[in-house]
């Protein structure tokens, strides 16, 4: 499996399959916070148990970051073929990646600790 927090690409379809997880989209916009255009997705893997994953890329230590709906097409088709839907946000949810870990800390802040 993969480090806290993360979830390898390599990796995402047996995550998926051993947690009953599921994937939740963010968006990604301009620091500029009067443009609210998306220039992109983020992934996070939602396990059953509530922790939260970011989906980063297998040869760079660095957030995946869709930038067109065939990739977020192409990425749903290999790891969950039935799914027939996504919903993708309209609006960003961040504006840069230390928002994105910001956010990604504070949807596990409420889970246990080993």
């Amino acid at each position: 499996m993969s480090a806290p927090k993360l979830c390898w690409e390599s990796s995402l379809s047996d995550e998926l399959a051993a947690n009953g997880a599921t994937l939740r989209f963010i968006g990604m916009g301009r620091a500029d916070k009067s443009d609210d255009e998306v220039l992109g997705w983020y992934v996070i893997l939602v396990r059953s148990d509530g922790e939260h994953k970011l989906l980063v890329k297998q040869l760079k230590y660095e957030p995946r970051l869709f930038k067109t709906y065939a990739g977020i097409r192409s990425l749903v088709r290999e790891h969950l073929p039935g799914w027939t839907t996504v919903t993708l946000p309209v609006v960003p949810g961040v504006r840069s990646e230390d928002e994105l870990w910001n956010m990604l800390d504070k949807m596990n802040s409420g889970l246990p600790t080993n």
